[in-house]
């Protein structure tokens, strides 16, 4: 179940700010009574793998600005080593 759907299913009949347990899992019956709900679907393993190194990438690179932006700052030794790391962990796995 959709939590989107079901919070904007509640807010359609009952139009009421405040939120329960009690009121959300009425919300959540009605749908399955109803059948107004649809299965998840799940990614395929090679897009599970995408999504992953996707994220991957993304926290290397936000590292690689951090990083650069210190050396903008202050150019110490540790950070000149933790920016030639990266540097070469990232080309040896080429996204």
């Amino acid at each position: 179940m959709n939590p989107h759907h079901v919070n904007k299913t509640k807010e359609i009949e009952d139009n009421s700010p405040t939120k329960s347990d009690y009121k959300d899992a009425k919300v959540i019956a009605k749908l399955i009574r109803d059948g107004n709900y649809s299965e998840p679907k799940l990614p395929t393993k090679e897009f599970a793998e995408l999504r992953i190194l996707m994220n991957l990438r993304e926290k290397v690179s936000d590292s690689l600005t951090q990083v650069k932006a210190g050396l903008a700052i202050g150019s110490t030794a540790s950070s000149q080593s933790t920016l030639a790391y990266l540097r070469t962990g990232v080309a040896k796995h080429r996204f």
